[in-house]
């Protein structure tokens, strides 16, 4: 039972009024605020922030491609989304997670010390394009389980934007399209965020625990088990032409394959209530 004074230091922080509602509900609106409260911002103006940068790194990208030393090797260049602010079960701390997809085998350390040279100078010229509105650092982290660039963006009056890019995670793409059929169901939506939530404040999410990722499967297949949500994997949906072809070339030959999305895409699919 939720105590008269917690319901009203609920009320005050979160900006609801659960006023004389029975218990089941005034648990209900507290959750569906704690979650908003602990979501990504989702309007206009934050939206279109992150599409102007990744505007600019597709930019960046396809003068990159057209290095000699690029082009030579034959690869072919393609900017994907992965992760929770795809996925849309971002919080508000959340960072803008991309790959790089290439169309054969490349020695990852290499290319990203290409372009993290290539990003530095770029951003560079960017900024002073912009009269020093912008702060950007641009940094390799070769080290990591998984080597990445990093790119911090700050500009007056927002919250630094963090962005991290890595190589060939196409099914982090792929997974991050799965999961952003059911974050479109609002009511899932906000379970997979305090299931997050919850999941940090038990010590079960983290560097040497799960991921958020892996905490919001494990929640959307109890809803499924449970019939509160259906299943949109279907071998039977699939595009004429695949997402992602890869051709190794190269450090010994010869993986090939095709990549094909095996779900429906429509919210609807998704939810019983």
């Amino acid at each position: 039972m939720l105590s008269a004074a917690l319901i009203k230091e609920l009320e005050k922080r979160l900006g609801v009024n659960v006023g004389e509602n029975d218990e089941e509900i005034k648990l209900n609106q507290v959750l569906v605020g704690i979650a908003q409260e602990n979501s990504y911002a989702n309007d206009q103006e934050a939206q279109q922030r992150l599409d102007d940068e990744v505007r600019l790194i597709e930019k960046a990208l396809q003068k990159f491609s057209g290095l000699n030393v690029i082009k030579s090797k034959g690869l072919q260049l393609r900017l994907g989304k992965f992760g929770s602010l795809t996925s849309g079960f971002a919080g508000v701390d959340a960072d803008l997670d991309l790959t790089i997809l290439t169309n054969c085998y490349i020695n990852e350390i290499e290319f990203l010390r290409l372009l993290h040279e290539f990003l530095k100078k770029e951003y560079k010229l960017e900024e002073s394009n912009r009269g020093g509105g912008r702060r950007i650092t641009v940094e390799l982290i070769s080290q990591a389980k998984t080597p990445l660039i990093q790119l911090t963006i700050g500009e007056r009056g927002r919250i630094d934007l963090k962005i991290d890019i890595i190589v060939n995670n196409i099914l982090g793409v792929i997974n991050s399209k799965f999961l952003s059929v059911y974050s479109q169901v609002r009511w899932i939506k906000n379970l997979g965020l305090l299931a997050k939530l919850w999941g940090k404040a038990k010590n079960l999410i983290g560097k040497n625990a799960l991921s958020s990722y892996a905490m919001v499967l494990m929640l959307i297949h109890y809803l499924i088990k449970s019939r509160r949500a259906r299943p949109i994997m279907d071998h039977r949906v699939t595009a004429n032409k695949p997402y992602f072809d890869f051709k190794r070339m190269k450090q010994s030959e010869p993986e090939q394959f095709k990549v094909y999305y095996t779900f429906k895409d429509d919210p609807k699919e998704a939810s019983i209530e």
